[in-house]
């Protein structure tokens, strides 16, 4: 817990559910999206406060003795008593933040939601919330901590510059929502590539972290960035395939009597050395791991996905690609079949 002149900061508890769903409503309608939201208690309550949690929240609460701003007051008189019977009025801002995980640099905090009800904010809340962030990114020995914000959210963007936070314009952020997932994952594909009956798609193990982590140095090579990979062999092997996983991981795998592409080594980038123990029938991967969205619920997010230049081609990718995303889809219904 952490004390301010006049709140507390604590960890949210399943008695707080009402009054954060009330708060991402009301970024829902700041945002200009008020029908977005479709996470329900159940939901929230499972995923938050069940025995497996995709997320953390910490709540701004009011100390005791304090009373309300006289515009809360007059917000909190006029709501319908059926939706504000269980709200605690007293909580007047949240942080919803999860684990992510970058295939270069390891573990990452990602803060998905930071809210202060208006009339409290401008008095150093929102920057002791980033704070308590830091510390909890710190404590879980990551990297990085990230997050998203509007391009016309110029308060915010403003208080992000200020606590030393760098905005990333040249990576764009690519979704398949709902039906589109749905279609993209089972439509029938061209299966004409050559290279498509001599691969399977499976599991990543433990023994497969030096093939991971040389693709993932092929990865940074191709996008012009080799200095950028910081994570060891064994950050990967602890953090993917120990007690507490921060990723899961496929790969493409040449079956057995299948030949490589001639040539295939020599044509990967050469600062590039083949890992010791890498298996150089492993000719691509997918890191993915789970996210979390307030107005949604559980998202699934690919981290990194790579093919060897020998062996791509647009046909065979978007058949990986697709095979990848069915491979997960099912693996997930199968780990979580429901609420």
């Amino acid at each position: 817990v952490q004390e301010m002149e006049n709140v507390l900061i604590r960890p949210a508890s399943p008695e707080d559910a009402p009054s954060i769903l009330w708060m991402i409503q009301l970024i829902a309608e700041y945002e200009k999206e008020p029908y977005e939201p479709k996470l329900t208690r159940k939901e929230f309550l499972r995923d938050g406060f069940g025995e497996e949690k995709y997320f953390s929240a910490l709540v701004v609460e009011l100390k005791t003795g304090i009373p309300l701003v006289e515009e809360e007051r007059r917000n909190s008189s006029t709501e319908m008593p059926s939706s504000s019977m269980e709200r605690n009025e007293r909580l007047i801002g949240y942080v919803l933040y999860f684990s992510r995980y970058s295939s270069w640099r390891g573990r990452m905090l990602h803060i998905e939601d930071l809210f202060v009800k208006e009339p409290y904010r401008g008095n150093g809340i929102g920057s002791q919330l980033m704070k308590e962030c830091a510390k909890v990114a710190m404590s879980r020995g990551c990297h990085r901590m990230s997050w998203e914000v509007l391009d016309w959210n110029v308060d915010a963007i403003r208080l992000y510059k200020r606590i030393g936070g760098t905005l990333v314009h040249d990576w764009l952020c690519v979704r398949l929502v709902e039906d589109d997932l749905k279609r993209f994952a089972a439509a029938e594909t061209n299966q004409t590539g050559t290279m498509l009956a001599d691969v399977m798609i499976r599991e990543a193990n433990a023994a497969d972290v030096p093939s991971l982590l040389w693709l993932i140095q092929l990865d940074s090579e191709h996008h012009e960035e080799p200095h950028e990979v910081v994570i060891g062999e064994k950050e990967l092997l602890g953090d993917g395939f120990g007690e507490e996983k921060y990723f899961s991981a496929l790969v493409v795998e040449l079956k057995p009597g299948a030949s490589p592409v001639e040539e295939a080594v020599s044509q990967d980038f050469p600062s590039s050395r083949l890992k010791p123990n890498s298996n150089q029938r492993i000719v691509g991967h997918a890191i993915y791991y789970h996210r979390y969205s307030t107005w949604k619920g559980r998202v699934l997010h690919v981290a990194g996905l790579f093919v060897r230049e020998p062996y791509r081609g647009m046909t065979n990718s978007l058949i990986w690609c697709r095979r990848v995303l069915v491979f997960v889809h099912v693996v997930h219904i199968l780990l979580h079949p429901g609420p």
